[in-house]
C-alpha cells in the first residue's frame, strides 16, 4: 500500500525471486496500490534509470535486464518478476476501491504519517480485513500503533500479526470456483452480488467473457485460481493494444491457466485463455465437436476492435450453445449486449456484472435492458 513508482515492490520481489529460483515449489505474487495514476503507470512499466542500480546489492543484479539502443541508460527487471508484480490505482481512504483478495503480508510503510488519526484507524481496519489469519502488517518505524486496539500481536519494529480471530477477516476467498462433474458445472459468481449464490447448469464446453472499463480487475477476481480441466476461456477486454499481451500473461498467472495463441490453427484447448493481442477481432467457430479461433481485420464495431459483439455473434452463428457460458462485465457503451442476446437465444447460460460492483455499468446495463442476461 502506497507503492509509489514500484521500487519497494520490486525490491521485495528481488528477494522472493531468489527464493523461488532455489526452491521451485515456492511461489509468490505482489500487488501494489497507490492513489497517483502516474506513479502506478511508472511501476507497471518497470523501467528505471541506471543510476538506481547502485542501491541494489550485487547478489540481486543478475535479475536485472540492461537496456540498449533507445533504452540505453535504463534497466528493467526479469520477466518472471514483472509477471508476478501488478500495480493498481487505489485510494486507502475508500475501502471499496481496494480489491477483495486477501494477502499474507501487507507493507504500508511511511504512508500513514500523511493522514489524520481517524483516517489512520479506517485504513488500518481496511488493511487488517485483507490479511489472512496470522498475516503480517508492516508499517514505517515512525508509524507504530497500539496493537491491542486492533486485536493484533506486536512482532516488534512496527510489525504486527493478525490473530486467528481478527476482526473482519473474510472466511472465504472471492475467487471464482469452477467444479465440473459428469453432468453439472458449478460457477460461484465472484463479482459484487455474484459472491452470494451458486448456479448449476450443464457442463460447459466453452466460457466467453467480455469487458471494458474496470474489466482488468474484474477479470482477475473472476478467474483467479481456476481448477484443472477448466474449459477454454475466450476473452475480449478493451485495452490499449500495446498492453494487451502483457495483461493476458498476468491474467493467466492469476488464473493458473495457460495463454493460447489466437492465431494458432487447431482446436482450442482446455486450461487455456485466449485473447486478442492487437488491432483485430477474435471469434470462435465450431467444427464438429471442436472449437477453433478465428481472427478478422473487419471494421471496428462500436468504435472498438476487438469487439465483444464480434466474439459473441461468431459463436452464436455456429449453432446451439447450451454448453457455453457467456459473461459480460463492467464497461462503457453497449458492446456485447446484442451478441449476448444472440447467445441466449441459442441456449447459452448468460450472466452480467451488477451495477454496485461495476466501475461503469454500461455494457451490463444494455444487456439487461434488452433481456440478454439471465
Amino acid at each position: 500500500a502506497g507503492c509509489s513508482s514500484g521500487e519497494e515492490g520490486f525490491s521485495i520481489s528481488l528477494v522472493l525471486e531468489k527464493v523461488r529460483l532455489e526452491h521451485p515449489h515456492f511461489e509468490y505474487r505482489i500487488e501494489g496500490w497507490d492513489v497517483d495514476p502516474v506513479s502506478v503507470a511508472t511501476a507497471n512499466r518497470a523501467i528505471y534509470p541506471n543510476t538506481a542500480i547502485s542501491t541494489i546489492p550485487l547478489a540481486f543484479r543478475s535479475l536485472l535486464l540492461m537496456g540498449s539502443g533507445k533504452t540505453k541508460g535504463y534497466f528493467t527487471l526479469d520477466k518472471a518478476m514483472r509477471q508476478r508484480c501488478l500495480f493498481k490505482q487505489r485510494s486507502l481512504l475508500i475501502p471499496s476501491e481496494m480489491n477483495f483478495e486477501r494477502f499474507h503480508v501487507i507493507f504500508c510503510r511511511n504512508v500513514l504519517i500523511y493522514f489524520k488519526a481517524d483516517q489512520v484507524q479506517t485504513i488500518i481496519h481496511s488493511l487488517i480485513n485483507r490479511l489472512y489469519p496470522r498475516g503480517l502488517l508492516i508499517l514505517g518505524h515512525s508509524e507504530a500503533i497500539e496493537a491491542k486496539a486492533y486485536r493484533l500481536e506486536s512482532s516488534g519494529n512496527s510489525c504486527y500479526r493478525v490473530g486467528t480471530a481478527a476482526e473482519g477477516v473474510r472466511s472465504s476467498s472471492p475467487a471464482a470456483l469452477v467444479k465440473s462433474g459428469s453432468s453439472a458445472f458449478a460457477f460461484k459468481k465472484s463479482i459484487g452480488s455474484m459472491t452470494r449464490e451458486t448456479m448449476t447448469l450443464r457442463k460447459p464446453e466453452l466460457i466467453l467473457v467480455g469487458a471494458s472499463t474496470g474489466g482488468t480487475d474484474a477479470l482477475e477476481r473472476l478467474l483467479k485460481d481456476m481448477p484443472q480441466g477448466c474449459p477454454p476461456v475466450v476473452i475480449v477486454q478493451h485495452i490499449a493494444h500495446a498492453f494487451a499481451k502483457s495483461f493476458a500473461e498476468r491474467l493467466c498467472f492469476a488464473a493458473r491457466l495457460k495463454l493460447g495463441d489466437p492465431c494458432e490453427s487447431g482446436p482450442i484447448k482446455k486450461d487455456h485463455i485466449y485473447m486478442s493481442w492487437g488491432d483485430y477481432h477474435i471469434g470462435v467457430k465450431r467444427h464438429g465437436s471442436h472449437f477453433f479461433m478465428t481472427t478478422s481485420s473487419e471494421a471496428p464495431l462500436h468504435s472498438v476492435r476487438p469487439s465483444v459483439d464480434y466474439l459473441f455473434e461468431s459463436v452464436a452463428a455456429s449453432g446451439p450453445s447450451e454448453h457455453i457460458f457467456t459473461c459480460l462485465l463492467t464497461g462503457m457503451g453497449k458492446d456485447g449486449a446484442k451478441g449476448m442476446l444472440e447467445m441466449r437465444r441459442m441456449g447459452s447460460m448468460t450472466a452480467t456484472q451488477d451495477e454496485k460492483s461495476s466501475v461503469v455499468f454500461g455494457m451490463p446495463a444494455e444487456a439487461v435492458a434488452i433481456g440478454a442476461s439471465q
